[in-house]
């Protein structure tokens, strides 16, 4: 008989044993998934907010780089006309030649970031 309680007291010893493992990792887990949501969270927060903070000042950038270059428009295709619409433009403009038929007879050094567009035709 003493074999027998010893069997049944080593078997109620393993039991609790096991519930208490099985108890702590649980709270374990608890604890780890509190702490992942909470640091996930933050992050996921500060994430969104500084990509939020780019996509705003890059719009506002872009938006403003657009609306500093203007548009000159020469009267005529000749090079005279053309020579002095571009003087007058600054970097990041377009100088716009309109159509016609004209003949250089010298070249237009081009010195600044600019665009220069022809009306075709």
């Amino acid at each position: 008989m003493l074999k027998k309680i010893g069997g049944v007291l080593i078997f109620q010893a393993q039991l609790w044993a096991l519930a208490h493992v099985k108890w702590t990792i649980q709270e374990l887990r608890k604890q780890y998934i509190v702490s992942s949501i909470n640091r996930g969270g933050l992050e996921m927060i500060f994430t969104r907010k500084i990509l939020a903070i780019l996509v705003v000042f890059s719009l506002v950038f872009c938006a403003s780089v657009t609306s500093w270059a203007e548009t000159h428009t020469a009267r005529s295709c000749s090079l005279t006309d053309v020579t002095a619409t571009y003087n007058a433009a600054s970097a990041g403009d377009t100088v716009a030649i309109p159509a016609g038929d004209c003949l250089w007879s010298s070249s237009l050094k081009i010195n600044k970031a600019i665009t220069l567009q022809g009306a075709g035709g």
